[in-house]
């Protein structure tokens, strides 16, 4: 969302700045003998959020855990969610590609000092999705000062430690665990979900925040979704009544049913925010609600997905849930399972 943000506002400010003009081809826009395309800006754009988010010279990450309690929700079920995972005899882990020193500052925030005796081993700067092929190298990272060991580990493993990169070879020999073992709750779906089902064929846990707020519009403004189908349907019926020789010399008048559509619309994505919905447009699903239906239902990369990490505390855990879009609906349907997942 950052970047689409950072993206949409430089590419406005080109286009209604007195000093460029647009290109012939539409593509970019051009000041003198200088051409910016726009695919530049948006590469351009994507590098530098990559930038200020992953690199070692930039201050956000900084910034953040001197502002904590500004970004990060803190809630007390999540060390109840972990502690009853360990009851029921389940392994933990966490996997990041964040520093030890910014995981270190959130994870004390949230759970406390002893947060690393919550997971049975602890995994930073891994370069997801990388980790989930060939990896870097395995280092055992000392949590007193924050720094690596040198050269690579081949020691016992004890519960509480903590490692610097590796991948995911190593992480089944640690826990004698392969594929449907092993339960990955993420908000990735390429980094996360994507790579660990495909690739190692782990069960995934998508989290998405948004979900909430989605569903509660949804049901709000349901009618004008229904309202969209119908004219949809409308304009079908028009086309499909015309005769093959009257079809060039009389074409049915739809502008009322556009303008009725583009009206609903507006009010419709107005609900949302000044992006939209990010699951649909319109009477149509949106690519990120396309990825999410398609990897968790048409191909079953995920097999359970919820609003929060902490829902899972509020459940039995004889339950599964599966995640379905229908007519870029959310919706949430549970099946019981004799698995603990």
């Amino acid at each position: 969302m950052a970047d689409t943000y950072a993206l949409a506002t430089l590419v406005d400010y080109f286009d209604n700045s007195k000093e460029y003009r647009r290109t012939d081809d539409r593509t970019g826009v051009q000041s003198g003998d200088i051409t910016i395309p726009y695919k530049s800006i948006a590469q351009d754009t994507l590098s530098a959020v990559d930038y200020v988010h992953n690199s070692d010279e930039s201050n956000l990450k900084e910034y953040v855990l001197k502002n904590i309690d500004k970004y990060i929700i803190k809630d007390a079920r999540i060390t109840i969610l972990l502690k009853q995972l360990q009851m029921h005899g389940a392994k933990t882990f966490l996997l990041t590609n964040s520093s030890f020193s910014y995981t270190n500052g959130i994870m004390k925030y949230l759970i406390g000092d002893d947060w690393l005796s919550y997971f049975d081993f602890t995994f930073v700067d891994a370069k997801k999705p990388l980790w989930f092929a060939q990896g870097t190298a395995f280092r055992q990272l000392d949590p007193n000062t924050g720094t690596p060991k040198l050269g690579i580990h081949h020691g016992p493993i004890k519960k509480g430690q903590v490692f610097v990169g590796g991948n995911c070879d190593i992480f089944r020999h640690m826990f004698m665990a392969r594929g449907k073992d092993v339960m990955y709750i993420g908000d990735h779906i390429f980094g996360d979900v994507l790579k660990s089902k495909k690739t190692k064929g782990w069960r995934t846990f998508l989290v998405v925040p948004e979900l909430e707020r989605e569903i509660s519009i949804w049901t709000d403004k349901h009618s004008h979704f229904e309202r969209l189908v119908d004219l949809g349907k409308q304009m079908e019926q028009l086309y499909s009544e015309l005769s093959v020789e009257s079809e060039l010399s009389c074409k049915p008048n739809i502008q009322t049913n556009l303008q009725q559509i583009r009206e609903i619309t507006q009010e419709m994505d107005q609900s949302y925010s000044k992006m939209g919905s990010l699951f649909r447009s319109g009477s149509r699903t949106t690519f990120f609600a396309t990825q999410v239906g398609l990897f968790s239902v048409m191909r079953r990369l995920i097999d359970s997905l919820c609003r929060e990490i902490q829902d899972p505390y509020d459940w039995e855990f004889s339950i599964s849930f599966a995640f379905r879009l229908k007519n870029s609906v959310p919706s949430i349907h549970a099946a019981t399972s004799n698995e603990l997942t």
